[in-house]
């Protein structure tokens, strides 16, 4: 859900009659894709209790029919916003907004309510194209990442979507797949139980671990064949496993031994140094099956292995912009390695 200020009782950007005249010119929506050319970021700020009243300040403006739009006159809610005590509810005096000083006057209003000069310091006269400057040196988080740009499944009440170009709103509820922000630079994904005849994702990334510990001899295929079969019931016979002869829940957690949030498994991000690491683990079986890698499967990120994640990083980053040659397991290396469902 969305807490949306984006024309007047016209349809139009000036010229209307102070406040909400239709209901429409701030109001609660669903989540939408803005535009041809989408949401280009999603600001985050990094304290749950900065980003509850964002939310509830943004349904606090929707819900108040004194505070409309118009860009001629965007300003005047932040001077009634002031005069309120800084709560949007508390507006008894017409005025009006628009998508940016709207965003703008709510979080340096959060500033005045919390104490924290970082978010007072917030221009109200900024602009789409100045908003993620603006909010980036109070505090806020920027990503870019297409999932949490294409829908709202991973959003987190308090969010702020911004077009750079034309427009800008908040986000006021969880997205179904909303990960706490302390996991942004992890790579999480889910795996599916899966078993013969399956052809998919899952079963490339089993074929992949099970032929980096020499248990499969067959090809790389994604298809779950006899020989993926015999490669996972021997190693459920070797781990001490349920021999159900699929990829279950019980065989992928031993074969990656990851931590899990909310159903996904959390591959965290490492680099040379890191000792005992399931992640590096991954890495090295995957690098290994796909020819990069050469060492033994030890967890232990060495120089063997920084070296093998460059050569991936330079044959990937010709197809994926997202990929940097780092030498690291950064989130977009794994993302890309292990494959998004």
């Amino acid at each position: 859900m969305l807490s949306n200020c984006g024309h007047d009782e016209y349809g139009r950007y000036s010229g209307g009659r102070a406040g909400d005249q239709s209901g429409t010119e701030w109001y609660l929506c669903d989540w939408y894709n803005y535009g041809e050319g989408g949401w280009n970021y999603v600001l985050r700020h990094p304290d749950p209790t900065v980003r509850h009243y964002i939310s509830e300040f943004g349904i606090q403006a929707a819900h108040n029919d004194c505070i409309g739009y118009d860009q001629c006159e965007r300003t005047s809610f932040w001077q009634q916003l002031a005069a309120s005590g800084y709560f949007p509810m508390y507006i008894e005096n017409p005025c009006e907004s628009d998508c940016s000083s709207g965003v703008l006057s709510i979080i340096k209003a959060i500033g005045y309510v919390l104490g924290r000069p970082e978010l007072q310091n917030v221009s109200v006269y900024g602009w789409t194209g100045t908003e993620r400057q603006i909010l980036e040196a109070a505090g806020f988080t920027t990503l870019a990442d297409p999932e949490y740009l294409k829908s709202d499944k991973y959003l987190l009440s308090g969010d702020i979507l911004l077009n750079e170009e034309n427009h800008t709103c908040i986000c006021v509820s969880d997205g179904s797949d909303a990960v706490d922000p302390k996991y942004d630079e992890c790579f999480l994904f889910k795996t599916a139980s899966v078993g013969k005849g399956a052809e998919c994702i899952d079963v490339w990334r089993g074929q992949m671990i099970l032929k980096s510990r020499g248990l499969y001899e067959g090809k790389v295929d994604s298809w779950f064949g006899p020989v993926t079969e015999t490669a996972v019931l021997e190693f459920q016979k070797l781990a001490g496993l349920r021999q159900t002869k699929r990829l279950d829940l019980d065989t992928w957690a031993t074969l990656f031994g990851l931590p899990t949030y909310h159903g996904y498994w959390i591959a965290s991000p490492c680099c040379i140094g890191f000792v005992a690491n399931k992640t590096v683990l991954l890495g090295q079986e995957f690098l290994k099956s796909a020819d990069y890698y050469g060492g033994p499967l030890t967890w232990t990120f060495d120089e063997k292995l920084r070296q093998a994640v460059i050569a991936f990083q330079q044959a990937a980053a010709t197809i994926n912009p997202d990929i940097e040659v780092n030498g690291k397991l950064d989130k977009p290396t794994l993302r890309h390695m292990v494959g998004e469902n």
